[in-house]
């Protein structure tokens, strides 16, 4: 059983560092196993987007990781969780597969902790923070989805754009012959 004076909060904080660099890594080669990284540089000497991506990956996962430690819920206008969501908004995958780092957390902290889960006070401690993560999935969910409609609306109008030209196009060539 857990000792009286630490609670789970403290806990967590004690082991910050070691459950973070587990869980970017798997979030990372999770979110990212299809090797597309969204890097536009392709072949390009010295061009790696990769390092900014994963930077802004690592340093929002901590920040969420914090945000959720001291019980508070990011919204839809928490800055460090919209750069998270876009670089994974862009990568074509489901939410489900773009939104698995809170599953993830959760998986790891239940596993982590499954002895000191036993003592009533802890365990309840714990699924506050399940609670709280699961909280902060469904905002994500709202978050990628509005990212989605901006992006396919950008793809509606690229393709508008490129049938009217076309079109004007054909249209000249029409009146030449």
């Amino acid at each position: 059983m857990a000792d009286n004076n630490i609670t789970f909060k403290h806990m967590l904080i004690k082991d910050r560092d070691t459950i973070l660099t587990e869980w970017i890594s798997l979030s990372w080669d999770k979110c990212f196993s299809r090797g597309n990284t969204g890097s536009s540089c392709g072949s390009m000497p010295g061009c790696n987007t990769e390092i900014p991506l994963k930077h802004t990956f690592r340093t929002g996962l901590e920040r969420i990781f914090d945000e959720l430690i001291e019980g508070k819920l990011p919204d839809k206008k928490h800055v460090i969780l919209n750069d998270v969501i876009k670089i994974l908004a862009i990568q074509d995958s489901s939410p489900s597969e773009a939104l698995s780092f809170y599953t993830t957390l959760a998986a790891m902290i239940r596993f982590r902790f499954k002895t000191q889960l036993k003592d009533e006070e802890i365990n309840y401690q714990f699924n506050e923070l399940i609670e709280n993560i699961y909280k902060a999935l469904c905002i994500s969910f709202d978050i990628y989805m509005e990212i989605r409609e901006r992006l396919f609306n950008i793809k509606i109008k690229e393709i508008t754009a490129a049938n009217n030209r076309l079109f004007k196009m054909a249209k000249l060539i029409t009146n030449e012959t």
